[in-house]
């Protein structure tokens, strides 16, 4: 059991040199993460270049509704490992998963009808995180035959994360790495899963990333927003996330959205409108008079939402957008939309029609 950062830096050192298996560096952004992969980094800078003998793949998930901020700090912190990893001659390769176009946020909510996620559907983890991430994992694997995935889970982060480790521990033993849930060819590896929370803030304060600048952002941005991250979700182990986080804007599994209410409040107050729309898809997800009364599969049920429904998401959208300055849904998106709309019968406004429109209202001082 390795409780120091001087223990930690040294089994990745030997768990790296071990074997010829390429690693994948689970980053989220998130200080548990952040601390992982600057360890990778530097270790990996401080081997002889003959010894740096296979590739790391540092990857991290956006599914494209990500709290604006976080994202922002994510896309900044991989492009600058790219850049620096090049400079030094190290063989980290960087990459961004996405969720595929069907199964985007807004795609399935406001194209298909999809009900916001709950705690018991809780459709987007699998769509919008596990199963990009996985698809990248599965093509190394394709390539290499094995891969190592280097995750910054912690046994002190919660009381769910604690049983998962001791699980795997009683069915595996003390050994580094665990084999994944469902992957075959995919080993866990949580460095730093008996650090504590002030074990990672000080190495992350003391120790300045070697891509440049310095930890103090995050830190900052941690006390604006009050919340824990969102870990890189791999399987259906992983705890999602829960109730004050980093993590998507139009999340409505949680009851309230402490993070985004904490930026607001500490001066990122053009978001509002972004937690304005949160809120309400929260309040209407449950409305019968908004939801067809049957499945698709014709089951008698709630259904999904109405076509009339969906459009005054999406208008209510358009306005959102206009009001944050900022592109909430791509062109293609909007294409899908339209697409799905029409397969399910939909001969109203077309899409296009409803954003010209929105901006003729916002132009002229109408919401």
């Amino acid at each position: 059991m390795i409780t120091d950062i001087a223990g930690v830096i040294e089994q990745i050192r030997n768990t790296y040199l071990a074997d010829e298996r390429p690693w994948i560096v689970g980053y989220s952004g998130g200080k548990d993460s952040t601390a992982v992969l600057q360890m990778v980094y530097y270790m990996l800078k401080d081997l002889p270049p003959a010894k740096r003998h296979k590739t790391v793949h540092v990857v991290c998930n956006d599914t494209l509704v990500e709290t604006p901020p976080i994202v922002e700090h994510m896309t900044k912190t991989l492009n600058a490992v790219a850049v620096r990893a090049r400079k030094d001659e190290l063989p980290i390769v960087t990459k961004k998963t996405i969720p595929p176009l069907k199964s985007r946020f807004f795609v399935k909510v406001i194209g298909r009808g999809y009900p916001a996620p709950t705690r018991v559907f809780r459709w987007c983890t699998d769509h919008m995180k596990i199963r990009p991430t996985n698809a990248y994992i599965k093509e190394q694997i394709s390539q290499s035959g094995a891969v190592i995935i280097v995750i910054g889970t912690r046994r002190s982060e919660s009381s769910q994360r604690a049983r998962t480790i001791q699980h795997y521990q009683d069915l595996h033993g003390d050994g580094p790495l665990r084999p994944h849930g469902s992957l075959a060819g995919a080993y866990l590896y949580p460095p730093i899963q008996e650090l504590e929370l002030e074990d990672v803030w000080t190495y992350l304060l003391q120790v300045k990333p070697p891509w440049g600048k310095s930890n103090r952002d995050l830190w900052q941005l941690y006390g604006k927003a009050g919340g824990r991250d969102c870990p890189l979700v791999v399987d259906s182990t992983t705890q999602p996330c829960g109730s004050s986080r980093f993590g998507c804007w139009t999340c409505t599994v949680i009851r309230k959205d402490k993070s985004m209410e904490g930026l607001i409040d500490s001066g990122d107050d053009w978001m509002e409108p972004l937690l304005e729309y949160r809120d309400w898809l929260k309040e209407i997800r449950e409305d019968k008079e908004l939801r067809e009364s049957k499945r698709r599969d014709g089951k008698k049920a709630p259904g999904p939402f109405t076509l009339l429904a969906r459009e005054m998401m999406f208008r209510r959208l358009m306005e959102v957008e206009k009001e944050v300055d900022m592109e909430l849904i791509p062109k293609e998106e909007k294409q899908e939309v339209q697409r799905l709309w029409e397969l399910d019968g939909y001969d109203g406004p077309s899409v296009r029609t409803i954003e010209q429109q929105q901006k003729a209202l916002v132009k002229i001082g109408i919401r």
